[in-house]
């Protein structure tokens, strides 16, 4: 996407240091951070905000106190907000699998 609208400026944050290790267009910048502490970033400083792949790491109360809060800061006015997560379910149900679902409704 860098190299396809070379004008934006994209930011990669991570609590781990797990940057690609491919050489990337000079509009990416990639650092580590947690994302429950204030993030390194002007107030309203995106016009768009993608996160994924949170939904185990960060719980309801976090995300009611601090996450959602931290990105509204630094989401522009009338920018778009981003959420990617996946579905998990049980593809092929084993006897204990469907015993497992079962209950847990």
């Amino acid at each position: 996407m860098a190299s396809d609208f070379p004008k934006p400026s994209y930011f990669g944050i991570d609590i781990l240091p797990i940057y690609p290790k491919s050489t990337f267009p000079n509009n990416i910048t990639f650092q580590q951070h947690d994302i429950l502490k204030r993030l390194p970033f002007e107030d309203n400083s995106f016009d768009f905000i993608h996160i994924q792949f949170l939904n185990f790491d960060i719980t309801e109360l976090q995300w009611e106190t601090i996450v959602f809060q931290e990105l509204a800061r630094i989401l522009k006015p009338g920018g778009w907000l981003e959420f990617c997560e996946m579905e998990y379910g049980i593809l092929n149900y084993g006897p204990l699998s469907k015993q497992f679902d079962l209950t847990s409704k």
